[in-house]
């Protein structure tokens, strides 16, 4: 059986690993990175085995990366209610699919090319939109921003104006991510600098091994300004455990968006500058 299915076996092996580490690099990647290995792996394996060995030959292709997923991951997922790997699970089925499909009707070298810019698009643009829409736990929102006690970064107590949209970028010192985002952050700043009806605010949420000092050290260089909430309680205040997330505060001082930083071209679901201009237009 082995002999019979040697090939088989050994892009199973390829692909298995490949689709597991891909992951390391981020959840887009690996996506894409499975659409492409089980598509021209399902094609090497198809193109010499015999006819009665096709379908088991996929079959072997696709099962190890099924197991893995669907019976270690899933159940946390579903545990915590959050399905963004999905997809990740479900394309190498797909895939495999098309392999034996374009095998079957003797497809044109253009047809592949054609089908690899599709995974590549679904991969690149289809996929964060999932990962936006599969995090977005929190919206629809409306509700009135709580007090917290706030200082600005020259320690004094600080207060929003009154009639001007709010874009909040929460972080802390314990989110490496927060802090490799400042540069977007930033540059959303500065995409409405001249709209005198928008201000962008990162506000930090304390932690307890904090010295402000060293706080103020990750902002100072950038060119938005940084609210620094006092109180640990700052977090339940906003009813917010993780972070980066932002906020944003319509005219009212209303929090009518609680999530992503979606600010790509590329982000159709709860685009940030689509919200923006909506609320600054109402």
């Amino acid at each position: 059986m082995f002999k019979t299915y040697k090939k088989a076996i050994v892009f199973t092996i390829i692909a298995t690993l490949i689709a597991i580490f891909s992951g390391a690099v981020n959840w887009v990647f690996q996506f894409t990175c499975i659409g492409l290995v089980y598509f021209f792996a399902s094609l090497c394996i198809l193109r010499n085995d015999k006819p009665k060995n096709k379908v088991i030959s996929l079959a072997i292709l696709i099962s190890p990366f099924l197991l893995i997923y669907g019976f270690v991951l899933i159940p946390k997922l579903l545990e915590f209610k959050r399905l963004h790997v999905l997809p990740i699970l479900i394309f190498p089925v797909v895939n495999a699919f098309f392999g034996y499909l374009f095998y079957k009707v003797k497809a044109k070298p253009y047809s592949k090319v054609i089908y690899v810019g599709i995974i590549i698009i679904m991969g690149y643009i289809g996929m964060p939109n999932w990962l936006n829409f599969s995090f977005d736990e929190e919206n629809p929102i409306d509700k009135p921003f709580p007090k917290l006690k706030l200082n600005d970064i020259y320690d004094n107590t600080f207060q929003f104006e009154k009639d001007k949209v709010i874009v909040l970028d929460l972080w802390s010192t314990a989110c490496g991510i927060c802090i490799k985002k400042f540069p977007d952050f930033e540059a959303l700043k500065l995409k409405y600098k001249d709209d005198k009806s928008i201000e962008f605010y990162a506000l930090y949420l304390p932690l307890k091994r904090d010295s402000i000092i060293d706080v103020k050290s990750y902002v100072k260089d950038y060119k938005f300004n940084s609210l620094f909430a006092i109180e640990i309680s700052s977090w339940k205040t906003l009813d917010n455990r993780t972070v980066p997330k932002l906020l944003i505060l319509n005219k009212d001082q209303r929090i009518v968006y609680k999530g992503r930083m979606n600010d790509k071209w590329y982000h159709f679901y709860n685009n940030i500058n689509s919200l923006i201009e909506k609320y600054i237009n109402d």
